[in-house]
């Protein structure tokens, strides 16, 4: 169907404005369509019929949607045509209709099917095509057996794994108890949604066999969560495929709470040579007051960017509850192939692809399967901090837990870091920065069971950030180690369970460091600053107004804007109960290259370097016996690409003249 000359023009993606007035008043179809389509989704959150209201022409973005953008106020209208329908005008790209699992129709289950055949042929995302099993799966009942318990020892088979919410309402679990009931049979109603869903779903693969945690882990033996919680890694790299529960907040929610509606706006009629069309239109970028309620058009909301927190992308976590646990995180990473319901479609992870129903996920989500691998040592350790950083800023309903969730990761680095030693979180061949971990955020009451030892992030009860990856590309790190300190002697983590990657008991770390004795106490009388002072030279916590960093700031310099050395305590609740000797330990000197982050904030030439010790007080004064209570920076701007020595040597450390080591044990 011919066009206007001014829709013909919209696929020039040079822009050209117009009033919105001519939408409506035009003779073009086309236009009009448009038109209908934005008063629908916008109608009455925009004044659209302002006189003066002009937006930018359509564009066809590298997705090859056609896209509205509307400048003015931020928001970005896409159009499609629904899949198998005839489509008038051919500038308008065809995408498939999100159903449901349970449609037999074209849809949603079929999509799923496409990806999974579509990986199985041509990726090489797994190549366990028949596994031992799990010590215990559920049988899916797939030949009209008993959905029930099955022991899965020495048996070869494919199986699928669920991921899901426990919440607030436990799910259906094995104990001791009524594990031989489940042997023999597990009622229909007494299974809920969630893990319904995902037995017809199974069946529905031709899978007999599913792996779900609360069912196949008997849940009130310490003794078997601490052998099962430690073969994580192998069942779920070894499952056909992870099938996750995203949008569902605990095991009532089921798979398709993703699908209750449908969140594009329809446009259905017929054209003047009675052809008919099926047009779909939705945000594709929306205000934030619009964008995680049930507008009409409202936007498709995905999982994270790697850009981001959870504490940026704080307004949709409801919508992914399932991503904000803990636990969760490295199922996602370990599992071959990962099927996310939720709420509004399906997104795809495979260790070679991502996909989503929509078209628009956003290519770059945090730590995905495609980007996990690699071989490089320096890139190993890198990769790791940022997989810390991120994992710390989940959740855990137990704080014992830390460990135990990220085991399988561990182990699955430790295949790669064959000549390192894995030490409750860090890695004995990357010490040097492995260490440097800052946390912020407010303080966690300590609990009475040990978490870690003082010089892993394992021990904190906060968030944590590093030097070494913050802002920094995923597989570009933009930090330089100009100088390093200490000697590394040993170190040891005494295992609290059959998990040598899980639970610890006890961590001691030697090292030979150059050692300072530091004065504790405030900046003044009238001053809420907390100041540690080497000879002359005082550390500030931070000004009055702000004792701890309550957040994540959005760079490294502004932390050195009004003070050049600064003091990060590891629990602030802590500051005025220290009664024994402090103690600095210099560690390293670091160069940032600020203009190789995401967040261009600086000058291109601006780079900062960063002096960092640990802040240690003393336990045992004859052995030498240290923890850590914090970290201190010494921070400055310097310029160019390559940094400036001349600044170091014009006002060098506090610690500079005086380099002596000193054999100590940090526990």
């Amino acid at each position: 169907m011919p066009l206007c000359q001014r829709c013909e023009k919209k696929t020039d993606t040079s822009g050209h404005s117009f009033a919105f007035s001519h939408l409506k008043q035009t003779d073009c179809e086309f236009c009009r369509l448009v038109y209908e389509g934005i008063i629908a989704i916008l109608s009455p959150t925009i004044p659209h019929d302002s006189a003066s209201a002009t937006f930018p022409s359509f564009s066809l973005d590298p997705r090859k949607n056609f896209d509205v953008h509307i400048l003015a106020y931020g928001i970005i209208v896409s159009f499609w045509c629904s899949w198998g329908t005839i489509c008038p005008w051919s500038i308008l790209p065809t995408h498939r209709a999100i159903t449901t699992l349970e449609s037999s129709e074209e849809g949603s289950f079929n999509t799923a099917l496409e990806w999974i055949q579509d990986c199985v042929a041509h990726h090489n995302c797994s190549d366990n095509v028949s596994p031992t099993l799990p010590t215990r799966v559920v049988n899916t009942g797939l030949d009209g057996s008993p959905i029930r318990l099955v022991d899965g020892n020495s048996v070869r088979h494919r199986y699928m794994c669920l991921s899901h919410c426990w919440g607030q309402e436990r799910p259906l679990m094995t104990t001791t108890k009524n594990i031989s009931s489940h042997l023999e049979e597990i009622p229909w109603s007494t299974i809920p949604a969630t893990f319904k869903d995902a037995i017809l779903f199974g069946r529905k693969l031709d899978i007999r066999y599913i792996w779900i945690d609360s069912l196949c882990i008997i849940q009130d033996s310490s003794t078997d969560w601490e052998i099962e919680s430690s073969k994580m890694a192998d069942i779920y790299r070894n499952s056909h495929i992870t099938i996750a529960a995203t949008a569902a907040k605990d095991s009532r929610g089921g798979l398709d709470t993703c699908h209750t509606r449908e969140s594009s706006v329809k446009l259905r009629g017929r054209t003047a040579s009675d052809k008919p069309y099926d047009i779909c239109c939705q945000y594709a970028m929306a205000p934030m007051t619009s964008a995680g309620k049930d507008t009409p058009g409202r936007p498709i909301q995905h999982p994270i960017s790697s850009i981001m927190t959870l504490e940026d992308y704080g307004g949709a976590i409801p919508v992914f509850p399932l991503l904000t646990r803990g636990w969760v995180f490295q199922e996602r990473l370990l599992s071959p192939r990962f099927l996310q319901c939720g709420r509004d479609e399906l997104l795809w992870d495979c260790r070679e692809s991502m996909h989503c129903e929509c078209g628009q996920r956003p290519p770059d989500l945090p730590y995905n399967q495609v980007s996990i691998g690699m071989s490089d040592s320096d890139l190993l350790a890198h990769k790791w901090r940022k997989i810390v950083e991120f994992y710390c800023s989940l959740n855990l309903t137990y704080d014992t837990d830390k460990l135990p969730a990220l085991s399988g990761l561990a182990r699955q680095m430790s295949e790669m870091k064959s000549e390192a030693a894995y030490l409750a979180g860090i890695w004995s061949d990357s010490l040097d920065l492995d260490l440097l971990w800052v946390p912020y955020g407010p303080d966690c009451s300590e609990g009475k069971e040990y978490l870690g030892p003082s010089w892993s992030w394992s021990s904190s009860g906060r968030r944590i950030i590093y030097p070494s990856v913050w802002r920094s590309q995923e597989h570009d790190p933009s930090v330089k180690v100009l100088e390093v300190y200490f000697e590394f002697i040993n170190a040891f983590c005494t295992a609290g369970t059959a998990d040598p990657n899980g639970r610890v008991t006890d961590g001691r770390l030697v090292m030979s460091v150059p050692l300072f004795p530091l004065i504790v106490g405030s900046a003044s009388d009238n001053d809420e600053s907390y100041v540690m002072r080497y000879k002359n030279t005082p550390f500030f916590q931070r000004d009055g107004s702000q004792v701890h960093m309550d957040k994540r700031p959005s760079n490294w310099r502004q932390l050195f804007d009004d003070f050049r050395r600064r003091v990060f305590l590891d629990n602030i609740a802590k500051r005025g109960q220290l009664k024994n000797k402090i103690f600095s330990c210099r560690l390293a000197r670091l160069e940032i290259l600020e203009d190789s982050t995401y967040y261009l904030v600086f000058d291109a030439r601006d780079t900062i370097q960063i002096e960092f010790s640990l802040l240690l007080e003393q336990i045992d004064e004859d052995k030498n016996v240290f923890r850590r209570i914090g970290l201190l920076a010494d921070g400055r701007v310097v310029e160019g690409h390559k940094g400036d020595a001349q600044s170091w040597m014009n006002e060098p450390s506090c610690f500079e003249k005086d380099n002596e080591r000193t054999q100590i044990t940090i526990i």
